[in-house]
C-alpha cells in the first residue's frame, strides 16, 4: 500500500491543529490547577469555559494523566477534576479507575467467551 504524500499545506494544518489542542490541554490544566480536592472544577464548567463537549474535557484530562499529570477526580459534593497534591487525595481516583478496569475486563471476557469455539447454550439447543 502506497501512503500518500502531504502537502506543505497539509501537513501545516495538520500542526496547527496538533497545536491549538496542545494550547487547549495547558489552558485546562491550568484551570484545574487552580482546584483542590475541597473545591474541585466540574467537567461541565470546564467544558462551559472553554466551549467543548464534556466528552473533549474527559478526553483531555485522560491525555495529561497520560503525561504524567496527577488529576484526581472527585464523585461527591462538590464533583469535579483538580490536581492531587498528595497520594493520599491520588488515591480514591486510582481506585475509581481500577474497579472501572475490572468491569471492562470482566465484560470483554464475557464477549470473548460468547465468541469462543464452545457451542453457545441456544446453539446447544438447537441440535437437540
Amino acid at each position: 500500500m502506497r501512503r500518500k504524500c502531504r502537502t506543505r499545506g497539509e501537513r501545516e494544518k495538520e500542526n496547527m491543529k496538533t497545536d491549538n489542542e496542545t494550547r487547549l490541554a495547558l489552558r485546562v490544566l491550568a484551570r484545574i490547577q487552580t482546584h483542590t480536592i475541597a473545591g474541585p472544577i466540574a467537567g461541565d464548567a470546564l467544558a462551559a469555559e472553554f466551549g467543548i463537549s464534556w466528552r473533549k474535557v474527559a478526553s483531555i484530562v485522560e491525555q495529561l494523566r497520560d503525561n504524567g499529570h496527577k488529576i484526581g477526580s472527585s464523585n461527591g459534593n462538590p464533583s469535579g477534576y483538580f490536581v492531587a497534591r498528595t497520594p493520599e487525595e491520588l488515591h480514591p481516583t486510582i481506585t475509581r479507575m481500577r474497579d472501572q478496569a475490572k468491569k471492562i475486563l470482566a465484560r470483554t471476557n464475557r464477549m470473548a467467551d460468547f465468541h469462543s469455539s464452545e457451542p453457545t447454550v441456544f446453539e446447544q439447543m438447537e441440535t437437540a
